[in-house]
């Protein structure tokens, strides 16, 4: 390439979306030292953990709806559920006023997420 004077075309960087999202990720609070998992809170309301789920039904479970769910970790009761059609934000965040609101406005000491997409949109 010296020799024929040709130099390589340098593509510009696209945004980096992993380092966007580290700053609204915090580090695993249910994590022990011994980086084993502390899953026994001690009261309710203690812990609440999420997660959303794709749930197929229809012929041949062609058609989807999406499932976001919240349970309490202390008995394992589901606090509130919510099914829409597609998964956003607006989903987890109804989930999480119902929540809310089942609970006579107690709020979780903690909440632990996967961090989806729909959790973590700004």
């Amino acid at each position: 390439m010296r020799r024929g004077n040709i130099k390589a075309s340098i593509r510009v960087a696209k945004h980096d979306r992993q380092a966007e999202k580290k700053e609204f990720v915090l580090a695993n609070k249910l994590l022990t030292a011994d980086a084993g998992h502390d899953f026994h809170p001690s009261h309710p309301n203690e812990v609440w953990v999420t997660d959303c789920s794709e749930l197929p039904y229809g012929v041949n479970g062609t058609a989807r709806l999406r499932l976001s769910a919240i349970k309490d970790l202390y008995d394992h009761s589901i606090v509130s559920w919510k099914v829409a059609s597609t998964e956003t934000a607006d989903l987890v965040t109804d989930t999480f006023k119902a929540a809310i609101k089942n609970n006579h406005g107690v709020k979780p000491g903690l909440i632990h997420s996967d961090q989806g997409s729909s959790v973590s949109t700004k």
